[in-house]
C-alpha cells in the first residue's frame, strides 16, 4: 500500500469526522481578537475544542484538539475535523477549505 492510498485514507476519514461535528457540535463564534483572528468553541459530547482562523488568509487555522496537535507535530496535515467543520460552516472562511483540500 503506497503512502498515497494511506493519505487519502485519512483524509476520507477526517471528511467523515468534521460532517459529524457538523451535526452534532454546537458551535459558538467569538468576537475577532487584536490580530483580527475569529475564534470558534465546538462544543461536543468529548468535550471543547477551539479553532481559529484569520480571514485575511495570512495564517493558517489552528485548533488545539489532540489530532491537530498531533498532525503539526509529525507534519502529517494541517487540518482536522474541527478545522473542516468550522471552515465549511462559515461563508466567509469557506475558500480557505479549497486550500486544505488541494
Amino acid at each position: 500500500m503506497s503512502s498515497k492510498t494511506d493519505l487519502e485514507g485519512a483524509d476520507s476519514r477526517v471528511l467523515k469526522s468534521a460532517r459529524e461535528v457538523l451535526r452534532r457540535g454546537h458551535f459558538v463564534r467569538h468576537s475577532p481578537d487584536s490580530e483580527s483572528r475569529v475564534r470558534f468553541s465546538i462544543v461536543e459530547r468529548g468535550g471543547t475544542s477551539t479553532v481559529t482562523a484569520d480571514p485575511a488568509w495570512t495564517r493558517p487555522p489552528v485548533c488545539d484538539c489532540y489530532d491537530h496537535r498531533t498532525n503539526a507535530r509529525f507534519r502529517s496535515g494541517e487540518w482536522c475535523r474541527h478545522i473542516v467543520a468550522v471552515l465549511a460552516k462559515e461563508e466567509d472562511l469557506r475558500c480557505q477549505l479549497i486550500d486544505l483540500l488541494l
